[in-house]
């Protein structure tokens, strides 16, 4: 694992119920050093158990890890789970209860006034929710692929995140997590209203028709959501993913922080890869890797050991490395706008002249599947696309070859120009890597979608995040822009009516056309840096 070796013995050395303020009790573990000595403190609060237990069986093993170097590691059952008491409603207690645990720790002997907590997704979360008002002896946090922002993770576009949702909900609507029904989620997803699904699994959680009824960012995300404490003091390693669901709004939390947080950008999914990374090559994308920059980031901060590393360090797909940047994007990558033109080409000149429109026919009974891409699932992350070539739904945009070596770095954003005859539906933008060998998969890169809640009947302008990309495509391979209506069931496939897509129960076809206007182009934006000279794509 590359970590330093450890310099103490570790025991498990109390368990206990800490009272919160409304009386419940949260069932709380400490390890630390057998010496008994005060040392700094790393807290790690989890809704997925902290004994031996799925689905993170692993954690009485983490927390002696660092206890043996050092530390006294702190683990608690959240609110309404495994061995807390109370009612478990995702994240609506977190923050609460967070400032009632530090002021808990606060007060124990045992606490040497240096605190630092760790850990992902969820338990990314509970970092996030003290950070908004932290006190002084809070010194670093590690929220690994998670965000401040979970409206924005939702409803990406404004389309709703439907398998990780449904995933989710199937596994934790009750006060111990359970591996979710995944036999029942590919036909329970197809159900309308969308409220319907999880009950189709055979599982139950009030939470997950509140998403549903809830798209726009109003008041009961503003009782979840975080963005409070973007821009905090506190010293930050933000360790995202590049397949993550989280992407996207967490590299958008890591924009507002200062000079002191650092970016681990990984290849990490959210749930286990579509296609693995021992058969892509990927030798330096294994996850246990990643620990010896957690441990490097809180030594420093919380013992004061040196810390020699570049403030951004991401991976990058097709070479199998890492690379260090003062800043993300990086400093040497540039913007790079590649115009969608008639024929299916991709091409940095933009349109001369008004070109033939491009169209396509959206049936939400038929929707694109989703193959790999930012989701929760076990066919998440890289996924050979060239089976959905032979789709009559799916325009695709080439560049020709590349002259040179071209390496992404950065936010990857699309503008179309559309018009639809449905009154309300959705357009997707996916960016793939298209190798010049036949043999190889082409795998996707990033994606997103916009959704369009009034059409209007006129061509529209449609601003499309596809998040971020870091790979690099070798010289005579193409880049490849799909654009299409749906993304099933990554995201919610758009009825083609109005009112909420969420609640609707019957769906219509959509006809869907991509405009060339000289004078209101549509095309793709890419961060890009160039091995050869700064030449675009032939």
């Amino acid at each position: 694992m590359g970590v330093r070796a450890p310099e103490r013995r570790a025991r498990l050395v109390a368990e206990t119920r800490v009272s919160m303020r409304d009386g419940v009790r949260l069932r709380t573990l400490r390890f630390g050093p057998a010496d008994g000595e005060r040392h700094p403190t790393v807290l790690i609060r989890t809704p997925y158990g902290i004994g031996w237990g799925n689905p993170l069986p692993w954690l009485p093993l983490f927390a002696p890890f660092l206890a043996r170097r050092g530390y006294h590691v702190v683990l608690q059952d959240t609110r309404g789970r495994h061995g807390s008491e109370g009612t478990f409603y995702p994240m609506r207690h977190e923050a609460d209860d967070g400032h009632d645990t530090l002021a808990w720790l606060e007060t124990q002997p045992w606490f040497d006034g240096r605190l630092g907590m760790w850990g992902a997704s969820y338990f990314g979360y509970t970092q996030w929710s003290v950070a908004e008002q932290p006190p002084p002896y809070l010194k670093a946090l590690v929220p690994i692929v998670t965000t401040t922002d979970f409206h924005s993770m939702f409803y990406v576009g404004g389309a709703f995140s439907l398998a990780s949702a449904l995933r989710w909900a199937a596994g934790n609507g009750g006060r111990r997590g359970r591996l979710p029904p995944e036999r029942r989620l590919p036909a329970a997803a197809r159900i309308r209203p969308l409220g319907a699904a999880l009950r189709a699994t055979g599982r139950s959680a009030a939470f997950y028709e509140d998403w549903i009824d809830h798209p726009e960012r109003d008041e009961y995300w503003g009782g979840i959501d975080r963005l409070g404490a973007r821009g905090t003091r506190i010293p930050v390693l933000s360790v995202a993913g590049l397949y993550d669901m989280f992407c996207g709004p967490q590299l958008a939390d890591f924009a507002t922080l200062g000079e002191a947080a650092c970016l681990d950008f990984t290849p990490a999914a959210h749930g286990s890869y579509a296609i693995s990374p021992r058969k892509l090559g990927w030798q330096r994308a294994r996850i246990v890797s990643y620990f010896a920059t957690h441990l490097d980031f809180l030594d420093h901060h919380l013992q004061g050991r040196p810390l020699a590393r570049a403030r951004v360090r991401h991976y990058v797909v097709g070479a199998d490395r890492f690379a260090d940047a003062p800043s993300w994007p990086p400093p040497d990558a540039a913007p790079l706008r590649l115009h969608l033109r008639s024929g299916g080409r991709l091409d940095p000149e933009a349109p001369g002249s008004d070109e033939a429109p491009d169209r396509f026919v959206y049936d939400p009974a038929d929707p694109v599947p989703s193959r790999g891409g930012t989701f929760l699932g076990p066919r998440c992350g890289p996924a050979d696309q060239r089976p959905l070539e032979s789709r009559r739904d799916v325009l695709r945009y080439d560049t020709g070859p590349l002259r040179d070596a071209l390496e992404l770095a950065g936010p990857v954003r699309a503008e179309l120009r559309v018009s639809s005859d449905a009154p309300a539906t959705d357009f997707t933008a996916k960016l793939v890597h298209l190798p010049a060998d036949a043999t190889r998969p082409a795998l996707n890169l990033c994606d997103g979608i916009a959704r369009v809640a009034h059409v209007g009947g006129e061509a529209m302008t449609l601003a499309i995040d596809l998040w971020h990309a870091s790979a690099r495509i070798p010289a005579g391979d193409r880049l490849r822009l799909e654009v299409s209506s749906s993304n099933f069931p990554r995201f919610d496939a758009h009825p083609n009516v109005a009112g909420h897509p969420g609640h609707a129960r019957e769906t219509r076809i959509a006809h869907q056309t991509v405009h060339h206007a000289r004078d209101a182009a549509s095309w793709l934006e890419v961060y890009a840096r160039s091995e050869g000279s700064r030449s675009s794509p032939s």
